[in-house]
């Protein structure tokens, strides 16, 4: 121990000699006379380097510049009180096996405050590594790496990352044009996945909202929240919390005057984050609909400027911490470093994408080993990804085992040129998944009207996509694990175009959401018609129990595998549409039939004698049924002889009978008008008494 503090005053004293004074204060007065330290004082090089500083910053020591650095300090005096996180965050945390240690303790306050008293502005404590980052002028980074209790002095990594060029992208369609028609609110980016089913699967067992008690942290550059498909987060409530990384403060928008001056820092800084977040939280009925806008939402601003260009790592660790503390489940981050820095001498090299190594993927992997669950883009950075020769491109935090990394497919399920593929530094498969990426469409973000639309390429929309789908599992089996989470989206997941096992341009492909919150022993089927339109009430028979389809054409019960093979008889509105078997358990898919769509109001027959009756069919759209409906009769003059309540099918039919003799008086011969009226629709008829 004595020569141990020895060496560390000589290593202090020969790198600056002012420190020594440090020193003597802390440690001269226990361990040695002040003879000895002047001795040493005396005999000690001029010249010595400073151990631990980076050599990055050992070549910028002597210029005028300032840099941002991670201090990394050695151990953690004081108290064993841990950094207060809350209830919900115990709860993961617990739930996740997670015993906190000293990496959960505050970093010793004395040591930043000495970084302090030599020229360093705290930018974010880091205490899962016992870490601080400090702005400080260059001419002071030896002194500081020389306290006696500083481990090492590294940059923080500024990234300039790749944006995807633009290949033949919408050009801001307004409204529905945005979205397939076929399923308004939902675009095909949706549909791949299988959002749109997997949320009427909720609907069905009656879980609330989609992704309701799941709470996801989205890190990007800026969130505005005054365009129609956020307006309903913002307004219930369901954007919990909010903070400024960048400039440390609550404010994560820019300024609306800096909208047009494309000169300013904060020019549009907000876009991207904006449209990541909608991809998730999203909710304009009939124009664009997120996969989960239904759960709570934190929003981090940890990018410095415009979109995927100025992403600063000390932000997404002091983020990171943040989103643990309030317990949010799941972090959705649109990111990653390799190189392209700002000072080339900072790039990591790819022999550093081993999920160990950059401090992001150190933050990456602190948070899911406290139980949450990161979703992280793969990145921009290939060139050439669908080519049979694909250089490894993967970014950090990407490279962490337990991080889901995704990658970019186009609606075609082809994967994307530039999504980063891995594998990783030590040879583990990396992306985890793939997700739509090209052409996705998105909130035009600074529109006048601040609800139309238009589309973008990055893997920075597939992630966020990916981040809905783990809310869906975590909201249909709450307490489930992070990593039985993982297992269900990935076991869901169905090979991309030109993918035939899983590897690391893939992953294990493309995810299904209805399949990876599914029960084992259930049956999720939608009936459709041939042009793929919902067949609402369709009555489905299996043995001696008997289901009707929903309103989206959808069916949902149980089975047990001795059961198998299960026979569907279809029938639709009274006539047989076809039968269906299913050999497996789960099953989730499309069964089409060939039905007819009669419309309106049909009368049989329609020239009946005084003594006669008339039988009347009712057919209409399924979606109408929770209106009431009346049939009624009236004469040439509007007079009306009679009226009757009717019963409406889900499968959009109905059946009426007028009893000719029952009507009060003689009914004279001649035309009748028979009408339904249903809610606010009327459809009519004519009937003709005979003499």
């Amino acid at each position: 121990m004595f020569r141990m503090r020895i060496e560390r005053i000589w290593n202090c004293f020969t790198a600056v000699p002012g420190c020594i004074f440090i020193t003597m204060r802390r440690i001269a007065p226990v361990y040695l006379p002040a003879a000895l330290i002047l001795a040493i004082a005396l005999l000690s090089p001029a010249h010595s380097s400073p151990r631990g500083l980076s050599k990055a910053l050992l070549a910028a020591a002597d210029t005028d510049t300032v840099r941002n650095v991670w201090v990394f300090f050695d151990d953690r005096p004081g108290s064993g009180i841990q950094t207060r996180v809350s209830e919900r965050a115990m709860q993961r945390r617990h739930q996740a096996k997670y015993r906190p240690g000293a990496d959960d303790r505050p970093v010793h306050r004395p040591y930043i405050n000495e970084v302090q008293r030599l020229g360093g502005r705290l930018r974010h404590e880091f205490p899962w590594e016992n870490a601080a980052s400090f702005s400080v002028h260059a001419s002071r980074l030896s002194a500081i790496a020389a306290l006696p209790f500083v481990k090492s002095v590294e940059p923080v990594r500024v990234y300039a990352g790749a944006k995807p060029a633009l290949n033949g992208l919408s050009k801001s369609p307004a409204g529905p044009a945005a979205v397939d028609a076929g399923d308004p609110g939902y675009g095909w980016h949706m549909n791949m996945v299988n959002i749109p089913m997997a949320h009427e699967y909720i609907k069905m067992k009656e879980l609330g909202n989609p992704g309701e008690g799941a709470y996801l942290a989205f890190f990007d550059g800026g969130f505005r929240f005054d365009h129609k498909a956020l307006l309903r987060a913002k307004d219930s409530g369901r954007i919990a919390a909010g903070w400024d990384f960048v400039d440390n403060d609550s404010t994560v928008y820019d300024p609306d005057s800096v909208a047009s001056d494309s000169l300013h820092r904060y020019h549009q800084n907000d876009k991207h984050g904006t449209q990541t977040l909608a991809l998730a939280a999203g909710y304009h009925p009939g124009y664009y609909i997120g996969g989960a806008w239904g759960a709570g939402f934190a929003v981090a601003r940890t990018e410095d400027d415009g979109v995927e260009s100025r992403i600063e790592e000390d932000n997404w660790a002091a983020a990171a911490v943040w989103a643990d503390s309030l317990g949010a489940d799941i972090i959705s981050s649109s990111l990653g470093y390799l190189d392209g820095f700002t000072d080339s001498t900072e790039n990591y090299s790819s022999h550093d994408m081993d999920g160990k190594t950059a401090v992001i993927s150190l933050a990456a992997a602190g948070a899911v080993r406290r139980g949450m669950i990161v979703v992280n883009s793969a990145g921009n950075e290939s060139v050439n990804a669908g080519s049979a020769q694909t250089t490894a491109t993967l970014t950090a935090p990407a490279d962490v085992d337990s991080v889901t990394t995704v990658g970019a497919v186009d609606r075609n399920r082809l994967l994307a040129g530039f999504s980063g593929v891995g594998p990783t530094a030590d040879g583990r498969m990396k992306p985890d998944l793939t997700a739509p990426g090209v052409n996705v469409p998105l909130p035009n973000v600074y529109s006048s009207d601040r609800a139309s639309y238009t589309a973008a390429n990055g893997t920075s929309f597939s992630a966020p996509i990916v981040s809905a789908i783990f809310a869906l599992v975590l909201q249909v089996h709450p307490g489930i694990s992070a990593g039985s989470a993982r297992a269900r989206v990935y076991a869901s997941c169905k090979f991309a175009t030109r993918q035939t096992f899983p590897d690391s341009k893939h992953g294990h492909g493309i995810p299904n959401a209805l399949r990876a919150i599914m029960d084992d022993d259930e049956v999720f089927v939608r009936i459709v018609d041939t042009n793929g339109l919902a067949v609402s009430g369709a009555q489905v028979r299996i043995g001696q129990n008997a289901y009707t389809a929903s309103e989206s054409g959808s069916l949902l019960f149980r089975a047990k595998t001795t059961d198998l093979p299960l026979e569907l008889k279809i029938s639709y509105r009274g006539s047989q549409a076809g039968t269906y078997t299913i050999g497996s358990l789960p099953f989730e898919g499309l069964i089409d039939i060939a039905v007819k769509r009669e419309e309106g109001l049909k009368t049989l027959p329609s020239v009946v004698r005084r003594s006669s009756v008339v039988r009347g069919k009712y057919y209409f759209p399924a979606a109408n049924i929770s209106n009431p409906a009346v049939a009624m009769v009236h004469t040439l003059n509007g007079r009306k002889i009679w009226e009757e309540k009717i019963s409406l099918r889900p499968d959009g039919s109905a059946d009426f009978v007028w009893d000719c003799r029952r009507n009060p008086g003689r009914l004279a011969a001649g035309v009748y008008f028979i009408t339904v009226r249903h809610g606010n629709e009327q459809v009519s008829g004519r009937v003709i008494i005979a003499k």
